[in-house]
């Protein structure tokens, strides 16, 4: 995942906004080693738990659970907890099956999907809209 591929969004913000970006992109392996490291020690875990065991904000915690499981690396257990409003949450465990490289390892960014299957970040679909109709609107 290269701040190339987003060049067409990125164009559109204000050149605060490219350096966040260009900031947070540098930092996501880290983040991600940190998370996959409280799954790992507690055998699986909740967004919640993880928030509370790295103390990340519940946003960066939740979007990059969603690229670790659109990337193959994360799973559902199919098996819930209760947050701390008593709402049953999904208990993510590491995949059984996956090859790729693990967070702070070469080559780690590249192997995120650029689009979720799922659900696509702000980024990847300003970056279509720009692409496909040379606009934003």
């Amino acid at each position: 995942m290269s701040r190339d591929r987003y060049a067409p969004a990125l164009a559109l913000y204000h050149e605060t906004s490219r350096q966040a970006f260009a900031s947070v992109l540098a930092a996501l392996p880290s983040v991600d080693a940190r998370i996959v490291s409280v799954i790992e020690r507690r055998g699986g875990a909740t967004c919640a738990e993880i928030e509370e065991a790295t103390d990340l904000k519940h946003q960066t915690v939740s979007a990059q659970v969603r690229h670790m499981v659109e990337a193959g690396l994360l799973v559902d257990s199919g098996t819930t907890r209760k947050n701390a409003n008593g709402r049953g949450c999904i208990v993510w465990t590491l995949a059984p099956r996956y090859s790729g490289p693990m967070p702070g390892q070469p080559g780690y960014l590249s192997s995120l999907p650029v689009v979720g299957s799922i659900a696509k970040g702000p980024l990847t679909v300003l970056a279509e809209r720009a692409q496909d109709t040379g606009r934003l609107f």
